[in-house]
């Protein structure tokens, strides 16, 4: 801590620090997804995408993104359902004054305002396969997010990349809920394992 100054949110997560800058908000949109796999957003160099499926009775997904270039990125709904999912873009950028609080680090570089909308996390979810449902709760008046580290996913034993399950998201009021889902339709061939999971819960009320 080389200038001296950390902030953490009530579940212990390092939300400021003098010594590194933050992600920040830099816009939103919605896509309506009806099969299993659409390409949709565009999206820049350097940003990371979160998102949320709108309906609380619906699950989606979409694949861990860091932009390198790509044209697209891809959101998944359950096989044979419908839904609208609303995605978060955020980059590391040049962080504006602020109004009333800024932290620098020793280089004097401005590493936090009050003025730029940064990436509030709720937490770290983690674990070597995603068989049982894994569930974050949080306030009811917070708007859940989820920005996809590694998804847990079935793959047939020889090789091939035909996904017989992925892990996916529900975003109900006051929790999100991850958990594998079988999709009908792909190939029916044996499967093994779960593959590691990640993902990070994030508060974009208000965004």
């Amino acid at each position: 801590m080389a200038a001296g100054l950390e902030v953490l949110n009530a579940n212990g997560i390092l939300q400021v620090t003098s010594d590194y800058k933050n992600l920040q908000f830099i816009g939103k949109g919605t896509v309506s997804v009806t099969s299993f796999l659409d390409a949709s957003l565009i999206g820049d160099v350097g940003e990371v995408i979160a998102f949320r499926v709108n309906e609380a009775d619906k699950w989606g997904l979409t694949p861990p993104r860091i932009y390198t270039g790509q044209s697209t990125t891809k959101f998944a709904v359950k096989y044979g359902t419908s839904a609208t999912i609303t995605y978060y873009r955020f980059k590391y950028t040049g962080i504006a004054a602020g109004n009333y609080f800024e932290v620098y680090n020793a280089a004097g570089e401005r590493c936090f305002s009050d003025s730029a909308p940064f990436m509030r996390v709720i937490g770290f979810n983690s674990g070597p396969d995603c068989s049982n449902a894994v569930t974050v709760s949080h306030a009811t008046s917070i708007t859940a997010a989820v920005v996809a580290c590694k998804l847990s996913s079935r793959y047939n034993p020889l090789g091939g990349s035909a996904i017989l399950a992925a892990q996916m998201f529900n975003f109900a009021s006051g929790v999100v809920t991850a958990e594998n889902h079988v999709e009908s339709g792909l190939p029916g061939l044996p499967y093994y394992g779960y593959k590691n999971y990640a993902f990070l819960t994030i508060d974009v009320t208000g965004l």
